[in-house]
This record gives structure tokens, sequence and C-alpha cells, in this order.
């Protein structure tokens, strides 16, 4: 495999052997592996939910294995550029991304076709790659170039190129955490470049020894270490990212040459590909020791730990293809077939698919919520939050994958609602299958007449009756009509202000009558020849009435003589 033509940079380095070629591969695994192993977002691919996936840049076939680590097969071999070296995964899992040292580009590879959907030219001889936490960018170190091509994901270019200096040969790379800081490793210049992204300068260098040829490199989960494995000086540079200073140096033994390294995701443990060993050396990060050695193959460079934290995957460049590592046993447990010649390790985790709605049932109810609904659609197993718009439905039970039953809460006005569900995979998409209505809370006013006569009254005399109109509410009663109808032996004489008379009947009309209020009207009339009589009176509200039975009221008067 070709490393740096006749005359390059490289040429007359310490430790010419296969140290030389592999050490600067092995940075490009470091960074990718460092990106890939970071605790990060399932990821989205090939294959069946949960899935962990294995992605390696076989450098002497010029292709990437995709590895199915729960089938334990081989689900793509996929052509890129020429020796490719470097692998990171995006970190929702959906993107590859491989570093071509041969061609000088990056393959991306869409982890849901396995295919190769762009390629994007870089600067000379490119090493190591990370992805930012955000999966917005890609970082590129271009070892002949002296410099960090930056890579919009998005539009798949190069938006900017970070000097790093004059014959500081970048090779490793990793971002922090919180995405803020890129760490750099230069091989020719024996330091780290710390880099803002930001501003996407570099705002320090960190010393790593003399002679140290730095390689790769990662940061803890927590942000507050970075480790760089120092290739010629056999050990491994703890770097405390709060003050950028070397705060520690952990040896990792004679002859060792440490290429790749990752980090478990709870930070406790950091794995070191000792290319010069023929294995992988276990960092407790706590101690600052090595608790063990793990033989694995010949000249094993890039390094990655499952997201789980359960197994640890090494690139065995020389013999040995990709060794499958327990981290409970500490011991190779299996061996993965791959290309010639693999490089570069990421090891990811394949997603739910996104769910998707495609039924309400009822597609519609209350303003003030409580509606039982049940959601149709797919991938709806393991489902964490169902929303109607932007409120969480009250409660919610996943019945099948293809069915939930969800309660509507309330809303604050009327309308129409997307629902949606969420999983591992993703929320669901709106839809016209999606929308539930909420309909308007109905105006309630619970209006009531009571009327009140005297029992008795002398012919020829005047009696007064009352119209009590009561609103029981919850609403305001608004365009309450309040009426008295006199029977035949009733002569109106007068009645209370507001009133218009249509022949025997006194009608008084309300702009609005609160909840709880009460409106009284009197109506004076002449008795005419003895006898019984029934005085009739109303009280209407042209809104929806809890009660209408109380609407109308009734008394009895008796005319004598005398």
């Amino acid at each position: 495999m070709p490393f740096i033509g006749t005359g390059g940079r490289a040429a007359g380095r310490p430790r010419g052997r296969l140290g030389a070629l592999l050490a600067a591969v092995a940075v490009a695994v470091a960074a990718g592996v460092a990106a890939a192993g970071v605790a990060s977002p399932a990821a989205t691919g090939t294959g069946t939910p949960g899935t962990p996936y294995v992605y390696v840049a076989n450098s002497g076939s010029n292709t990437v294995t995709a590895y199915d680590a729960a089938a334990g097969t081989v689900s793509a071999t996929i052509p890129v550029g020429s020796d490719p070296i470097a692998v990171a995964v995006s970190p929702d899992g959906s993107t590859a991304y491989i570093v071509n040292m041969g061609s000088d580009d990056v393959s991306v590879i869409s982890t849901a076709s396995n295919i190769v959907t762009a390629t994007v030219p870089v600067g000379a001889r490119p090493f190591g790659v990370a992805v930012s936490p955000d999966g917005r960018t890609a970082y590129v170190t271009d070892f002949l170039s002296d410099d960090v091509s930056v890579i919009n994901t998005a539009t798949s270019t190069v938006t900017a190129t970070i000097p790093t200096g004059t014959a500081t040969e970048p090779e490793g790379v990793a971002v922090s955490p919180d995405g803020s800081t890129a760490y750099v490793t230069n091989y020719g210049m024996n330091d780290v470049s710390v880099i803002s992204t930001a501003t996407n300068t570099v705002t320090a260098t960190i010393p790593t020894g003399t002679a140290s040829e730095p390689k790769g490199v990662a940061v803890s989960p927590d942000g507050r270490t970075a480790y760089v494995t120092d290739f010629l000086s056999d050990d491994v540079s703890v770097i405390g990212t709060a003050t950028g200073t070397v705060t520690a140096t952990i040896p990792t033994g004679t002859a060792t040459e440490p290429a790749g390294v990752a980090v478990s995701p709870d930070g406790s443990t950091i794995y070191v590909a000792n290319t010069g060993k023929g294995g992988v050396g276990v960092i407790s990060t706590a101690t600052g020791t090595v608790t063990a050695t793990i033989p694995t193959g010949t000249a094993p460079v890039g390094v990655a730990v499952s997201r789980d934290g359960s197994t640890v995957y090494v690139a065995n460049t020389g013999k040995g293809g990709v060794g499958v590592i327990s981290t409970a046993t500490e011991a190779v447990t299996a061996t993965i077939r791959v290309g010639a010649a693999p490089f570069a390790v990421a090891a990811t985790e394949v997603r739910l698919a996104a769910p998707a709605v495609t039924g309400i049932s009822p597609a519609s109810g209350p303003q003030a919520g409580g509606t039982s609904v049940t959601i149709t659609g797919t991938g709806l197993t393991g489902a964490t939050t169902v929303y109607f718009g932007t409120v969480a439905a009250t409660g919610f039970t996943v019945n099948s994958a293809t069915q939930i039953t969800a309660t509507a809460p309330a809303a604050a006005s009327a309308g129409t609602v997307n629902v949606t569900v969420t999983t591992q995979g993703g929320t669901s998409p709106a839809g016209t299958a999606s929308q539930y209505a909420y309909l308007p809370v109905p105006h309630r006013a619970d209006v009531s007449a009571s009327l009140s006569c005297p029992a008795a009254i002398i012919a020829s005399h005047e009696v007064t009756c009352t119209l009590a109109v009561a609103n029981a509410g919850p609403d305001a009663a608004v365009g309450v009509t309040a009426s008295i109808l006199l029977p035949s032996k009733l002569t109106a004489a007068s009645c209370a202000a507001g009133c218009t008379w249509d022949g025997s009947t006194a009608t008084w009309t309300l702009p609005a009558l609160a909840s709880g209020a009460t409106a009284r009207f009197a109506v004076t009339a002449r008795a005419g020849a003895p006898g019984r009589v029934t005085v009739l009176a109303e009280a209407t509200d042209p809104t929806p009435d809890p009660d209408p039975y109380n609407n109308v009221a009734t008394d009895r008067i008796t005319i004598t003589r005398h």
C-alpha cells in the first residue's frame, strides 16, 4: 500500500519499518475510532432494530466492510477510494465517512443502503476523521497539507481549511462531546493542536514530549480528558482539557508502538492498539496504569468500543482480520474476516426505523381532552412519547407494533393538530392520517326562571308579579330574553324599565347575565272578573342550556269579589 511518495516528508523517520506506515495510518484510525466510540444516539442503518454494526476500512482492497455484529455476518462490501485508512460514523449512525489516503478524498456512505452517496475532495494525504456531536461537521486531517479540512455534512463540501502549522503533519483528530473543540495530533511537531470549532482556528498547542510522534487521540465522555497515543515513546499522554496540559504519561510497554485509542462509554477504561506487540492494552483511567494486555493479531491499528461497552473491535492490519474482544473476560472471542489490510474500525448500532402514524380513531374530541384515542401505524414498539400537537398525551399504552391507545390532553384552543409518536428510531412525520381535531368547548349557561305572584287579589285591584331569571353557569349567558304572559283576566298596567309589550306579553332583553347572577323583572296588572288564572313566565338563552326544563315558570292567582 503506498504511504507517501518518494521524497515525501515521512522518508527517513525513526523506526522506518512497518511502523512509519502503520503509525500514520493508525492515527487516522484512532481519529475515526475515537469519533465512533464516544457514546451517542443509536445509529440508523440496515438490519433489525437495535442491531450493533461494525464498519471496517480495508486499505489493501479499497473497500469498506459493513458487518452485522448481531447476526455475525457481513452485510455488504462497499467499494470506496484508494487506500481507505480511517472511518467515522455520524452520531445518528446514518452516515459513515471514509478517508481515502491514496485518492485524497472522503467517501460518504449511507448506512441505510450501504452505498457511496458522495465523494469529497480534501487536502493532500488525508489521515484522520472525526464527526461533530451534532453530526453537521466532519473534520479531516491532511498530513501533507498541514491542515484540517472542515466538511459540511449536509452539502458534502469543504467549507473551511484550518492550518495547523508548517511541517506539523496532522494525523489524529477527535471532537469534544460538547462539539466546541477539536484535538489534532501533529506527528511532525510532537504536539497536539487545540482547535475552536466556532472560529476554525488553532487556539493552543500542547507538547506531548520530544520525539513522541503522537498518533491517535480520543476524548473522555465527560470531555475533561484527552488521551493521545505516542507511537515512538511507547506511552499515552493524558491531557487535562481545562488546563490544556499533559497531566500524566502512561507507559504502554517497550516497543509497543501504541496507535489507535478508544474510550469506554463510561469513561473508566481506554483501549490502545499496540502495533509493535500485536495486542490491545487495557488501561484504567482511575489509576493510569495498564491492567491487561490482550493478544489479537499482527500489527493491530484501529480500535473501537461498542455502544454498550461490552465489546472491543480491533483491526489487525498485518494478519488476523478484525478481532472481537469481550470486555468482561478481556479475551478475543471471535475474528471477523474482512478485506485486505484492515486499518480502521468503527462500532455503531442500527436504530429502529422511524414510526409512522396511519390512522387516528376517533379523529376528533372535545377541547377539554380526556378522549381515548386509538393510534394505528407502524414501528410503534418502544414508543417513549405521544404528542397531540405540542402537548404530551395524558397517558398512553403501546398495544403492539401497530397500535397505541392514548388519552388526548386538553388543548388551549380548538383546531386540528398532528399526533406524533417518538421511538428510538425518531418521530413520526405529520400527515393527513395523523390529524386530530379539537372541537370547541360548547358555551353552557343554565338559565332558569321562577315567578312569584300574590295568591289572591280582589277584582278591579292591581297585582304585581315578579320574574327572577338566574344563571347557574358555568358560563355567562348572552342575549337572555325574559317574558311574562298575562292571562285574559289580567290587564297589563305597567312593567319594569326596558320592557316591551306585545299584546299581553311583556318582554325584556339582557345583553349578558354573569354566572351566578340573578335579574328580576316585574309586571303590574289589573284583575278582572273573579276566578282562578295562571301567569306564565319564560327565560331563554340562545346558547345550549344544560337544563331547558327550568326555563319556564308559572304561578296561580285567585281573583275574588271582595
